[in-house]
């Protein structure tokens, strides 16, 4: 399956029909060489979580941990889109904020530490493969999001699936399913993977409601046979999927 094909494969589920061809070609002379390789093996979520974002976003836009998706996002939406997390010296220039845009330079880690920063709130906020890498417990992060949105406002939440295939065949043998956590614990890998159960207890507990959930195989390093890979992962049922896609609603 090639790249095309299979962004609009993974349109087709979401109900859109996502084409990054341009915004890629617009990213390519702003990337290091370690991004461009990072954004080969990411593209099909970023254009899966682009599709749910155009569908869903409401009012002001906040994207939480500013990376490669946040210079998709200012591609694609002409819009205000301010950004929450750390300034990354590595692709700073990518994601510099637009004229009359926001970055909030704010350790995460912090949000167990209430009361939290006093924002005006946004319509939506985004969390796009950021709360894995956060090593306090979800209640405070979701309870955090949850007071960054006005009443009505939609959070659009990915992350992996602590619990599908390639995990579980791992630990079968024997060999620990979970990456070692990085030497600098502000820049660590994975800290912490969830389940679908565990977001939507946690998400419930903070006072968020439900509005749409999908699971795919998403990340897919070039080459024929991971693609082909990929194409069968995404046949298996959904709790063994890789990737967990949820939009949440704040009553």
């Amino acid at each position: 399956m090639d790249r095309q094909n299979g962004i609009q494969a993974l349109a087709s589920e979401a109900g859109g029909n996502p084409d990054m061809t341009t915004s890629f070609q617009y990213l390519q002379p702003k990337l290091t060489p370690e991004l461009t390789g990072y954004l080969a093996v990411h593209e099909l979520r970023f254009a899966f979580t682009l599709d749910l974002v155009r569908r869903h976003t409401q009012g002001s836009v906040l994207d939480i941990g500013p990376h490669i998706f946040t210079a998709i996002l200012r591609h694609e939406f002409s819009g205000r889109i301010d950004t929450l997390g750390f300034k990354v010296p590595a692709y700073e220039e990518l994601i510099r904020p637009r004229s009359g845009e926001t970055h909030h330079e704010y350790d995460l880690h912090e949000a167990c530490r209430p009361p939290w920063p006093a924002l005006d709130p946004y319509g939506t906020v985004i969390s796009a493969e950021v709360v894995e890498h956060l090593y306090v417990h979800p209640q405070y992060w979701l309870g955090f999001f949850h007071h960054l949105l006005v009443p009505g406002g939609k959070l659009i939440l990915t992350t992996p699936n602590a619990a599908n295939i390639r995990r579980r065949f791992t630990l079968l043998a024997g060999v620990h399913p979970f990456e070692m956590i990085g030497l600098d614990p502000k820049w660590g890998s994975h800290f912490r993977e969830y389940t679908r159960s565990e977001v939507l207890h946690w998400a419930e507990k903070t006072g968020f409601k439900l509005q749409a959930y999908y699971a795919r195989s998403h990340m897919c390093p070039p080459g024929r046979f991971n693609r082909a890979l990929w194409a069968a992962s995404n046949l298996l049922p959904p709790g063994l999927r890789q990737g967990m896609y949820f939009v949440f609603s704040k009553p």
